[in-house]
């Protein structure tokens, strides 16, 4: 590689001697590169993948500080050849098509509820990257379809349902569960049996003082 000053000479008897000189420059050739297609899944949050192409004479990768992000974009690559004193470094592009993160929610709720206090659910979302501070909704749905923001207080099986709707960069998630809201009916009867109970006691007595009074009197 380099510039050469190159000095030609040309003579014949009977004819004037010809001198011509020239410059000549070498530069590096540049290597062919295709990059082959990348055809695994890709996320919002993983690492930049690794790519390959057809040339096996050197190294090829993506540019590092780029973030991989939802959708389809180009991203950066070089690729540096094993002999670099006569070959260059090509860069290029590539088209990536990236998902969204995955979500997951962590619903905290007893399945089996009080119906003189039922307990409220709570919810997280989390991801790859940590617990998100996304809005989640939280419906309650009975036998009949019916749908409430707050758990019931009425017995009978109903089915909890959270929702995640997502942002540009996490999936929505969806998490449902069937709950019992059981009823007190065994200490609405208790009440009524200790009341009698009592009742019958007041009322033994007021007869014991009666007989009593009538012996007194006597």
């Amino acid at each position: 590689m380099g510039v050469y000053e190159v000095t030609a000479v040309i003579s014949k008897e009977n004819y004037n001697t010809v001198t011509i000189s020239a410059t000549l420059t070498i530069v590096k050739a540049v290597p062919a590169v295709n990059v082959l297609p990348y055809t695994g899944e890709l996320r919002y949050g993983d690492k930049l993948p690794t790519i390959a192409c057809d040339n096996e004479n050197g190294i090829i990768a993506l540019d590092e500080g780029q973030v991989l992000v939802p959708g389809t974009h180009e991203y950066t690559w070089t690729f540096v050849p094993d002999d670099q004193d006569n070959y260059e470094i090509v860069t290029g592009k590539i088209y990536l098509t990236v998902e969204k993160a995955k979500t997951e929610l962590l619903v905290r709720g007893a399945n089996i509820q009080n119906a003189s206090n039922p307990s409220r659910f709570l919810a997280q979302v989390v991801s790859s990257g940590g617990i998100l501070q996304g809005k989640v909704e939280i419906r309650y749905y009975d036998s009949e379809g019916n749908v409430y923001t707050q758990l019931p207080s009425k017995g009978g099986k109903y089915t909890v349902v959270v929702t995640y709707e997502g942002d540009e960069f996490h999936a929505g998630s969806t998490y449902t569960r069937t709950i019992v809201v059981e009823e007190q009916k065994y200490f609405t009867w208790l009440y009524i049996a200790i009341g009698a109970i009592a009742a019958l006691g007041i009322l033994a007595a007021i007869i014991s003082a009666v007989k009593r009074n009538r012996i007194y009197e006597e």
